[in-house]
């Protein structure tokens, strides 16, 4: 697995609504909600480990990056994260269309 997980998705909630479903699905991430000039409207998150994730809505698809770089924890955890995600999570909240950086 490499350092940085990006995948791209369509059909996923609105910002506001994702942030929200974000708190109950990854509680242990502390999520807060942006807008930036260049990418748009986004909510990132980071959890006690470090892991960082960032939703992007400037555009369709939208762009989710999962960032292990600064991560405290173990490659076990850190795939059993990724596969949460890719099973359970996103499926969820839209229709994956494309993962780069997952072995």
């Amino acid at each position: 697995m490499k350092d940085f997980i990006h995948v791209r998705m369509t059909g996923a909630l609105e910002a506001s609504a994702l942030l929200d479903r974000l708190d109950n699905v990854l509680p242990n991430f502390k999520w807060r909600q942006g807008d930036s000039d260049m990418q748009g409207p986004y909510v990132s998150g980071v959890n006690e480990d470090s892991v960082q994730m960032m939703w992007w809505f400037g555009e369709q698809p939208i762009d989710v990056t999962v960032s292990f770089v600064q991560a405290t924890s173990s490659v076990s955890s850190n795939k059993a994260l990724m596969d949460r995600l890719l099973q359970d999570v996103l499926p969820s909240m839209g229709a994956v269309v494309e993962v780069m950086g997952v072995d």
